[in-house]
């Protein structure tokens, strides 16, 4: 399908975007400004522990490994959300900071053979998601946050507004 993207939502200094993949899922762009230090958003986004703190979807997240502070492979639960079933995903990420600054924050799903697909979870496949983060000052970064993922079986539209919106703008 690889249509344009559709603006879902815009609220304070963000602004939320989709596009139906067809069968390959849903695309989702979030952009915006966050008012806090870049060095303290990434090492929140760093911290699986922290992130139950603001994002109430997640049920939890186990690092599996750790091959330095910045790079890992991770197993992530996702709690029952309105109708839809609980979904889970492995995968991989990795920051890498610029000399200006600036983090990309690139993960995609993997198969991992300790943590196979798990009876009541559907199994989410990222095909490409993460974050930019780019300074604008010591006290305000310019967020954008991607995402193109199947999170398998039909799921209404207003359900997934009402997901991405929730998720996207846990960049604020």
């Amino acid at each position: 399908m690889n249509g344009p993207y559709k603006q879902l939502k815009s609220q304070k200094d963000i602004q939320i975007f989709s596009r139906d993949n067809g069968k390959d899922g849903q695309s989702v762009l979030g952009i915006g400004t966050i008012p806090f230090n870049i060095d303290k958003i990434t090492e929140i986004l760093l911290d699986e522990k922290q992130r139950t703190n603001f994002d109430d979807m997640l049920e939890k997240g186990t690092i599996i490994n750790q091959y330095d502070p910045m790079t890992f492979q991770i197993y992530i639960t996702f709690k029952r959300f309105l109708i839809l079933s609980p979904r889970d995903f492995v995968m991989c990420g990795a920051f890498v900071k610029f000399d200006d600054g600036t983090y990309v924050f690139p993960t995609y799903s993997i198969d991992h053979p300790d943590y196979p697909e798990v009876k009541n979870y559907i199994r989410v496949l990222l095909h490409i998601g993460g974050w930019v983060l780019k300074p604008i000052d010591d006290n305000n970064t310019l967020c954008y946050y991607y995402n193109r993922a199947d999170m398998k079986g039909t799921i209404p539209d207003f359900i997934i507004k009402q997901g991405v919106s929730k998720q996207t703008l846990l960049i604020d």
